[in-house]
């Protein structure tokens, strides 16, 4: 993308590459799931709990399934209760998925 807003800079000129920039770019910044595909669910929901003094998160994980095609489903415990549940095809995103679901539902 880089090159191509260069590109774009050097050719036609820093008015053009600025729409053209903001035409791509723009609206991935209203897309949520796009602003949050690096965030570290596991942690941030590990943080709100201990804020809160609800005691540790713990995740249930169980998986079906054939091992080269297994698919997990996990739960994110917080005091006891089921606050997320996730599905994937790995356990870590299995866990990141109920971390986000349960860290939307505590907040």
């Amino acid at each position: 993308m880089e090159a191509i807003f260069g590109a774009t800079y050097m050719t036609l000129g820093r008015e053009a590459a600025r729409e053209l920039v903001l035409r791509l770019i723009a609206p991935l910044l209203d897309d949520e799931a796009v602003l949050n595909s690096g965030r570290d669910w596991k942690t941030d929901l590990q943080e709100l709990v201990a804020s809160r003094a609800w005691g540790e998160v713990r995740y249930e994980v169980s998986g079906e399934g054939p091992d080269h095609a297994r698919h997990y489903t996990a739960k994110a415990v917080v005091a006891g209760q089921v606050a997320g549940t996730g599905e994937g095809t790995s356990k870590k995103e299995a866990e990141r998925l109920a971390a986000e679901a349960a860290y939307r539902v505590l907040l």
